[in-house]
């Protein structure tokens, strides 16, 4: 499946597989294309879910209630490179917009100069399992591009949705 989406995406980028663990994510599987930009996203990385593409897809499919409990501190949030939510309140505001779009977007939140987006595997219960994601050089799409991408990750999401699910 990330394979497929490599290959079907027009521009060089790095499909991942991500899992939801103790307010991190951990990346469980990539697939780099042609071109594709080097990322910190190796299998096993962790890093924290509310600065990834990956981890806003999950934590967008959760209840405000279950952010809260995740991050129960309302002090200010750890950040990376400058860029991300630093409060709960932004984070929720963050993850409304997510919600909206139906699928997840970080801009250099991570990796300056990157971009990513993501959307949320959800299984049999209707919890979010999993994530999947592109990363790709943020300086090289316009809007629309950026639409199509977010539009390809979720059909991934969801197709294997539906494998986890047991419906093909």
């Amino acid at each position: 499946m990330l394979e497929r989406l490599v290959a079907e995406t027009t521009i060089p980028v790095v499909a991942h597989l991500a899992l939801f663990s103790h307010g991190d994510v951990v990346y469980a599987s990539k697939v780099a294309g042609s071109r594709a930009p080097a990322v910190v996203t190796s299998i096993g990385v962790r890093l924290p879910a509310h600065l990834t593409a990956t981890g806003r897809a999950i934590l967008a499919a959760l209840s405000k209630a279950q952010v809260d409990a995740i991050y129960p501190d309302a002090a200010a949030l750890v950040t990376r490179t400058g860029p991300g939510p630093t409060t709960r309140a932004a984070l929720h505001t963050l993850l409304d917009e997510t919600r909206q779009r139906g699928w997840a977007i970080e801009l250099g939140d991570i990796t300056l100069d990157y971009a990513s987006v993501a959307a949320p595997v959800i299984d049999h219960n209707g919890h979010p399992a999993a994530a999947v994601g592109i990363t790709f050089r943020g300086g090289i799409v316009d809007d629309r591009q950026l639409e199509l991408l977010g539009r390809g990750v979720r059909n991934a999401a969801d197709a294997l949705s539906r494998r986890v699910r047991g419906k093909l």
